[in-house]
């Protein structure tokens, strides 16, 4: 197993200036050539959208199953499965193509909507997956709910209401105290996210937004309390408005964009460079373009003239033409889109932003960030990454700097 340095003994959170606030400063030196620098996510969620473009592990956001099943998750949406006949025929390959067969999935007792790819995995998850996997049938319908509201406004609603249940559930069971997971996470803010900016503006103010959005959760958290036979100060906090106001508004400021690529671009690639593969591909070419125009948004129930390519968009009247040929080989247009999620890590969420960084983030098969240098680095440096692409034009990364750094919600 490979050994990663630990980051503790490398940065340091530390007062930068009253112009940035705190940041991450080196402890020591760094070369360029350092490698096996990684930072484990403290919370993290996979978008819905990839949630349903792609079987992931419910903890580490790694791609797991087969390749049929993860046609079929995605056929799925639009009522739909690969032909039981073709089965047997793709099974036949897994000798050529080990990959096919993928990570197997692990799914909990209770065969809830979870999947993991190890027991390791499925045990690290147990806040979340813990909670939300007992719930009763009502308590399920109310989340979904919640779930739904924030896919409406801002899926941060979601990922807030995740981390409440890891702070919760490790409060219940000893682990760690409300307390102090209120103090971790005041160490990602030192300037509250509504007073970075003073721009004026026209449109309304975010915060009166933000109240007339969560009068549900208010109403809810109320409930919570007066429910509750005892409540202390710590969790009186927790359960404020103004403290999820705080919490949501670091996130859109600190938590860092997890992108994987799905390793099943790479599988069909290489069988398309195979005669056999390319047989095999020929045969799943309606299934895979009908996975292509679900996860790219098209109508799923559209009636498709196989011979003349009547009522097709440009781009799948090419995957129809010659799959193969088109779709790899020529402009390898992936099928599957990349895995994406967000994540508050423990020490690149700490550092500040520069159109000029010293490190970049990257990632492998799953959530872990790869924190690469970029050039040799001395003690007591300031560690910076880029929250956009710094090779944009400067009217463009103003404006795109801007939106992060001002997050909005949308009533």
């Amino acid at each position: 197993m490979d050994s990663f340095q630990d980051l503790g003994d490398l940065f340091s959170r530390e007062f930068i200036g009253s112009g940035k606030g705190y940041g991450i400063k080196l402890l020591k030196d760094l070369s360029v050539h350092e490698s096996k620098l990684q930072d484990k996510p403290i919370f993290s969620y996979t978008h819905y959208y990839s949630r349903k473009s792609a079987l992931t592990c419910s903890n580490c956001f790694m791609n797991i199953g087969s390749l049929v099943e993860n046609l079929n998750h995605v056929l799925k949406i639009a009522g739909k499965s690969i032909s039981p006949e073709l089965e047997p025929k793709i099974n036949s390959f897994k000798h050529q193509f080990p990959e096919i067969e993928g990570v197997k999935l692990i799914r909990c007792n209770s065969n809830c909507d979870f999947v993991f790819c190890s027991k390791e995995c499925l045990e690290a998850s147990c806040g979340t997956h813990d909670i939300l996997c007992k719930l009763t049938n009502e308590e399920k319908e109310s989340w979904g709910i919640f779930e739904r509201f924030a896919l409406k406004t801002h899926e941060n609603f979601y990922f807030a209401g995740l981390i409440y249940i890891n702070i919760l559930y490790d409060s219940i069971y000893g682990k760690t105290s409300v307390n102090e997971w209120i103090n971790k996470l005041n160490e990602f803010w030192s300037i509250p996210w509504d007073k970075l900016s003073t721009l004026d503006s026209n449109s309304r103010n975010p915060l009166d937004i933000a109240s007339e959005s969560l009068c549900t959760l208010e109403t809810s958290l109320k409930r919570f309390k007066n429910m509750a036979i005892e409540i202390d100060k710590d969790v009186e906090k927790l359960f404020s408005i103004d403290f999820y106001l705080r919490l949501l508004g670091m996130m859109d400021l600190v938590c860092v964009d997890i992108e994987i690529q799905n390793p099943l671009n790479d599988l069909l690639y290489n069988m398309v460079k195979d005669q056999k593969g390319k047989e095999l591909i020929d045969m799943l070419s309606k299934d895979l373009i009908d996975v292509y125009k679900i996860t790219r948004g098209k109508s799923s129930k559209m009636v498709i003239n196989w011979n003349s390519g009547t009522d097709v968009s440009k781009d799948l009247n090419q995957l129809i033409e010659s799959y193969a040929e088109i779709l790899f080989k020529t402009i390898r247009k992936e099928l599957f889109p990349d895995i994406i999620g967000l994540g508050l890590f423990n020490f690149i969420s700490k550092m500040n932003h520069s159109c000029a960084p010293n490190f970049e983030v990257d990632y492998g098969k799953n959530n872990r960030a790869n924190i690469i240098p970029l050039f040799d680095l001395r003690k007591g440096e300031e560690g910076t990454i880029s929250y956009i692409d710094e090779n944009d034009s400067f009217k463009n990364r103003q404006e795109k700097l801007l939106k992060v750094s001002l997050p909005t919600v949308q009533g």
